[in-house]
């Protein structure tokens, strides 16, 4: 019975790391919040999924994760406004629907990493802790995957 469990287990657990690999190759991400800046809409520690940016469909309203210039880290906030500078270049105004005041920096379509799909709450957490800690948990998977196959094979 404990085989089977085992078993079932790895099986899920490849089955799921072949959706994140499928998702992943067609452009969609998964990030962790980390501030309060988008409170009360996404909390602080959820695990945000993006997919590619699609401009022709319009994004005002919409959240997007971006990756301005001069700016360590990704953002996350609501496109207030697009419009379209002197030089004809397409810019985004964006704010966080916990802040006072839209932010000082226009965002480029280049700069847009995704557009928000869904949050999971607190799930984040455990996605940067995963993250950080990949190698050993990747060898502990490794390990329990060839214990199950040496006790499956002595039976």
């Amino acid at each position: 019975m404990k085989q089977a469990i085992s078993f079932t287990f790895l099986i899920l657990a490849l089955l799921t790391f072949l959706l994140f690999c499928f998702f992943y190759t067609a452009g969609w991400r998964f990030n962790t919040v980390m501030t309060g800046s988008m409170e009360p809409t996404i909390d602080r520690g959820a695990l945000v999924v993006t997919k590619p940016l699609q401009i022709s469909n319009g994004i005002v309203n919409k959240i997007i994760l971006f990756d301005p210039k001069n700016y360590d880290g990704t953002i996350l906030h609501r496109v207030k406004k697009e419009h379209i500078e002197k030089d004809g270049t397409l810019v985004f105004t964006t704010k966080g629907d916990a802040n006072l005041v839209t932010d000082r920096v226009v965002v480029y379509p280049n700069e847009v990493k995704g557009v928000y799909v869904f949050h999971v709450p607190y799930l984040g957490y455990t996605a940067e802790f995963v993250q950080k800690h990949l190698v050993w948990i990747s060898i502990l998977l490794l390990v329990l995957l060839l214990i199950c196959v040496k006790k499956k094979s002595r039976l």
